[in-house]
């Protein structure tokens, strides 16, 4: 019975840690040619279930692929133009999907 046990919780440990292509799958996301204003908010350390470093556009949240360090302000209002990457990120206990964006220009508002 213990080794039935065993062979249970070790496949359940294996088949937890595997990959998806979740991950990877397409989103609808508008790009942006226009500056429009975001506002980047510290959602926590993704090595503790946090998302890092978000953007909000109309109460929508994106992940920025890249973020130089100068805009990592909690709460800062910002100017940006992006393109939509077609991917999401997942993060945090739930791993809610977030739609990736990259920045193409960003300033601060």
């Amino acid at each position: 019975m213990k080794k039935i046990f065993f062979i249970l919780f070790s496949l359940a440990g294996v088949l937890a840690c595997t990959t998806d292509d979740v991950t990877q799958k397409s989103v609808e996301v508008q790009s942006s040619s226009e500056k429009i204003t975001a506002v980047i908010v510290n959602e926590g350390e993704p090595m503790w279930d946090g998302c890092g470093w978000v953007m909000y556009i109309d109460s929508t949240r994106y992940k920025p692929v890249e973020l130089a360090d100068e805009f990592k302000v909690n709460e800062l209002n910002v100017k940006i133009t992006y393109a939509a990457k077609g991917t999401d990120y997942r993060c945090g206990l739930a791993a809610l999907p977030i739609p990736e964006i990259e920045i193409l220009s960003i300033e601060k508002d």
